[in-house]
């Protein structure tokens, strides 16, 4: 049907009068802005971290009664005489078009036939922009055929709509965007002869802006890239024929390409495009500078982000409150403390006011650092810092910062200014303070604040579980340990390998715990409850839940084994860790708690190839492992290995 309303089309003909081509220019310029309009919208200053950023229009598609009603109303007006001029029936075929309504579109023709009305480019041109608002690529590409049909050559406009209904299309149906580029790349090259393009009227360039958008949807940085090198070769007027004519970048431009390359991890690539704007004489915007900065910061890059801040400066650059928050932040994933309470004082220099965000960063670099009296100190800054109020984020990260400290008193006051200020509390609050709790020796507190936040309907997470289990371990308390992670499986929790890693550290204390008191028992006499058989149980229990245990979890069991004299158990867990990957080969940990279960059952050979094994995987033995030695040849009674090994050790201790 669309094929044949081209054909009528070009019977009908098209005469270019003056007044013709006058109405033609101002639909032109009119289509002009509302590619602009209806691709960007209007400025939306809350999205993309406050940066001002345009907010996408979603495709719009009339409904059925509306066009029922539309056609009833030209079909009155054609009945009764009245003139029906020709921006109402291309707006009427438009409607239809866009719609996929095609016996429709016969109607339309039909009825503009009667009335002298003849289709020509600005019916089609019309129905493009239907097409485009509506979303529908697919009559796009039908309609723009059909211009060719007609003799009628395309204006790059017409090429714009077209590739820019595509790109709507691909909010929908993904895969459109490419064959919106292909379309630019066809026209642009020369390749079909129904377009007139020039060097002074290109294809517009917010269609290759929409298409670059969906290549950030989709995180094509490489095909972002490379158009946006095919735009800047063959913008220039210089440029040959082969290089096609394209549109010159602006800094929308730019800035979708690093978009692109942004969200795609792609630092160095956006800190290239960024650069090819400075050589091109393009000042950037705040956000483009922001985007980059946030890339280098998903790398630990700090140093580059702070050369970011400084090429700002250089270009002249706008810097806001969100662009040093993204700065700090690229310090604090470094734990660059130092750094980042510098750019705080930048800020304030620069008379800027520092807000919860840029709190919350350093004191989390604090956190990671264990360095909780800074930590204290940016909060009770937050309190002087006017238009800042410490919110819980900011609170949460003090309280971490004080369980890297191994400070829980401080911890639990921070939790009880919470509580009085009746802040939302959750359950990353509650973890940091029970994880304080666990690093201070306070078990009893700790589970003490794991029933208040379930009382209050705060459900404790992973890794809740995770540091109560470690404050029950920490205590000595192991029985409440696999208590805990019981009642996590009841609760329809899978445990994780940080909660599995707690619970055999549970038990790798408490054996050691039973070691000290026996040490002048015999191994087979010590009532520690049977704990290696149990560490061993979670490590098959690990593995039934999918969950591979590390060196840790390993090395955690090895030391039950070890505490109670288990030297065949420890042997065996040795071995599947050398068959293991990289994360579960034996460690200096492993080695030692194995020749220690050795030394407890006077099995002096074995201890003596477990400590062959460590040196030769280039382990350098410590005095824990020496003592561990010791303490097997003395049990075995080989009093030369031991003088010899004893000689070992004072020449390394002269040679130091």
């Amino acid at each position: 049907l669309c094929l044949l309303w081209g054909l009528s089309i070009g019977a009908f003909g098209f005469t270019k009068s003056p007044i013709a081509l006058k109405a033609h220019e101002t639909i032109l310029s009119q289509d002009i802005s509302r590619l602009t309009w209806a691709l960007y919208g209007t400025p939306n200053k809350t999205k993309r971290n406050g940066s001002a950023a345009f907010a996408v229009r979603k495709p719009f598609r009339p409904s059925p009664a509306v066009l029922k009603k539309k056609l009833s109303e030209v079909g009155k007006r054609d009945q009764s005489g009245m003139e029906i001029s020709q921006s109402y029936c291309d707006k009427l075929l438009g409607l239809c078009v866009a719609s996929d309504e095609w016996d429709r579109v016969l109607e339309v023709l039909d009825v503009m036939k009667r009335h002298g009305l003849k289709q020509g480019q600005t019916s089609y041109r019309t129905c493009l922009q239907a097409c485009f608002e509506a979303g529908n690529g697919s009559s796009a590409t039908e309609i723009l055929s059909a211009m060719e049909k007609a003799g009628i050559d395309a204006e790059p406009i017409d090429i714009g709509l077209t590739a820019a209904a595509m790109c709507r299309n691909n909010l929908s149906e993904t895969g459109w965007w490419r064959k919106a580029l292909n379309l630019l790349k066809q026209h642009s090259h020369g390749e079909s002869t129904s377009t007139v393009t020039s060097r002074d009227n290109p294809i517009p360039l917010q269609a290759f802006d929409a298409v670059l958008e969906c290549m950030v949807e989709e995180r094509q940085w490489k095909e972002a890239v490379r158009l946006l090198r095919l735009m800047e070769k063959g913008s220039v007027k210089t440029a040959k024929k082969q290089d096609g004519i394209y549109p010159t970048p602006a800094v929308s431009t730019y800035r979708a390409v690093i978009e692109s390359c942004a969200a795609s991890n792609q630092a160095e690539q956006a800190i290239q495009v960024l650069s090819s704007m400075k050589r091109e004489g393009i000042k950037p915007s705040t956000y483009s500078c922001e985007l980059v900065i946030s890339a280098l910061s998903k790398k630990r890059q700090w140093r580059r982000a702070i050369q970011m801040l400084e090429l700002m400066e250089e270009l002249e650059v706008p810097k806001t409150v969100v662009t040093y928050n993204t700065v700090i932040s690229a310090c604090a994933r470094s734990r660059e403390v130092g750094m980042a309470k510098n750019l705080l004082s930048k800020m304030k220099k620069e008379g800027m006011r520092p807000d919860e965000v840029s709190f919350n960063s350093v004191i989390g670099a604090c956190a990671s650092t264990a360095r909780w009296k800074d930590a204290l100190a940016l909060l009770d800054q937050c309190y002087r810092e006017p238009g800042v109020t410490p919110n819980i984020y900011i609170y949460t990260n003090a309280m971490r910062a004080c369980a890297k400290g191994k400070n829980p008193k401080r911890a639990l006051s921070l939790l009880q200014v919470v509580k009085d200020k009746g802040l939302p509390i959750d359950s990353y609050c509650y973890t940091a303070v029970i994880d304080a709790c666990a690093k201070g020796g306070m078990w009893k507190k700790a589970l003490s604040l794991l029933d208040e936040m379930q009382a209050k309907g705060i459900a404790p997470t992973e890794v809740t579980y995770s540091v109560a289990i470690s404050a029950c371990g920490n205590g000595g308390q192991w029985q409440k340990a696999l208590n805990l992670l019981q009642s996590m499986r009841q609760q329809g929790m899978k445990a994780n390998l940080i909660t599995y890693n707690a619970a055999i550290t549970a038990l790798s204390k408490a054996s050691r715990f039973h070691a000290k008191k026996s040490s002048s028992v015999k191994p087979e006499e010590i009532g520690s409850e049977d704990l290696w058989s149990r560490a061993l149980l979670l490590l098959g229990q690990m593995r039934k839940d999918g969950i591979e245990p590390d060196g840790f979890c390993y090395s955690s069991a090895i030391s039950c084994c070890g505490a109670e004299g288990r030297w065949e158990e420890a042997l065996k867990l040795i071995e599947v860790m050398k068959k293991g990957g990289p994360k579960t080969r034996p460690n200096k940990v492993a080695y030692t708690a194995a020749i220690s279960a050795c030394g407890r059952a006077g099995e002096a050979d074995h201890a003596l190839n477990l400590f062959q094994s460590m040196q030769n995987e280039g382990l350098s033995a410590d005095r824990v492992a020496y003592n561990a030695l010791f303490s097997a040849l003395r049990v075995a009674g080989d009093a030369d290995k031991t003088y010899e090994l004893w000689r070992e050790v004072i020449g390394k201790s002269t040679t130091t």
